[in-house]
């Protein structure tokens, strides 16, 4: 796209999931140690007037996998390309020559040929890469921004003080231990137990699905596989919030989504906080001032208020995202235009 033309859409399209989950799992985030520890993940979080609290917190990045981890099998539902590596679950982002070649059969990464690569993973075009080996644009790293964006979950304002983080110990065995020869056959280890009402957001950058950052070109059909990838990363999300907890054999996972709200919003818009009590009403209000200000439309569903279960409000999401995709790529200057 040359100095002067229009944007390829005729308005930006985002998605936000902003949502309250009761959660009683094992190693949310993915942690072990052995030995002893006495650090947790948490952070300080301001609780009005002169007073902060340590609270625990799971990681965006562990969430984000839970979202990539779905990806693959949406992906797949819908017929989109997915790497080698990234099918069976190794999430490398290009770091390497070899990580390119293993991932998608490219053996080498330029400016001019990442439409090629991203147009053969899904993933990488979802969640994005920092290629950054020397030979990368005389140097420079080439880096894919990711158009999803997950935030830390935290406890909800009202449960700050009830939320908690344990560590709870296990024994494993360890293969090349000799039992039987004064050597123990056995590990311990800790994994961290946190247990309360948590708030997480999710956000989808969705116009920019399928498009090159570095040409401002779209290497997809559109406005087909654009939606199509679009709706892949949407069910995505959906199904990462039946998955929260790692290691379910030792914990059975226990997340209750208590309350959501999704928008579909023609421009840049987020969700309001979900750890303050009233984000849907929040949300609700935001996107009607929003609305009067810009003259864009942001569609607003929630759970429970208006939807019977958090698949309905999925559904209508998914409908409506699908809906403004084509109008806005319809709208602007690749209109008709195929890679």
């Amino acid at each position: 796209m040359k100095s002067g033309e229009s944007t390829p859409w005729k308005y930006p399209v985002t998605v936000g999931v902003a949502f309250r989950v009761i959660i009683n799992v094992a190693s949310p985030s993915h942690e072990a140690a052995t030995g002893e520890y006495t650090e947790h993940k948490k952070a300080p979080i301001y609780y009005g007037g002169r007073t902060y609290l340590d609270v625990p917190i799971i990681s965006g990045n562990a969430l984000r996998r839970y979202v990539k981890e779905a990806l693959i099998v949406t992906a797949e539902k819908h017929g989109l390309p997915i790497g080698n590596l990234c099918r069976k679950g190794i999430f490398t982002h290009w770091n390497t020559k070899r990580d390119l070649s293993n991932d998608v059969g490219i053996g080498k990464l330029a400016v001019n040929n990442v439409k090629d690569c991203l147009r053969k993973c899904v993933m990488e075009d979802a969640a994005g890469f920092m290629y950054a080996e020397k030979d990368a644009r005389r140097g420079a790293s080439i880096v894919r921004f990711s158009r999803l964006h997950v935030a830390t979950m935290k406890p909800t304002y009202e449960s700050l003080s009830q939320a908690k983080v344990y560590p709870i110990q296990f024994a494993r065995h360890v293969p090349g231990k000799e039992e039987g020869k004064g050597k123990s056959g056995q590990m311990v280890f800790r994994v961290e137990h946190i247990s309360g009402e948590f708030a997480g957001l999710v956000t989808l950058d969705a116009h920019l699905l399928g498009f090159d950052d570095y040409t401002q070109q779209y290497f997809v059909k559109v406005p087909d596989d654009v939606v199509k990838r679009a709706e892949a990363v949407l069910e995505a999300m959906y199904i990462a919030l039946n998955r929260l907890g790692a290691m379910k054999a030792r914990s059975m996972t226990v997340g209750d989504v208590t309350s959501l709200t999704i928008t579909v919003a023609q421009g840049l818009f987020t969700p309001t906080d979900p750890a303050r009590r009233d984000y849907i009403e929040s949300t609700v209000n935001e996107a009607q001032k929003y609305e009067e200000l810009t003259g864009w439309k942001v569609n607003v569903i929630t759970y429970p208020q208006e939807s019977a279960g958090i698949a309905e409000a999925f559904t209508k999401a998914k409908e409506k995202l699908g809906e403004l995709l084509r109008e806005s790529l319809a709208g602007g200057s690749n209109a008709g235009q195929s890679p």
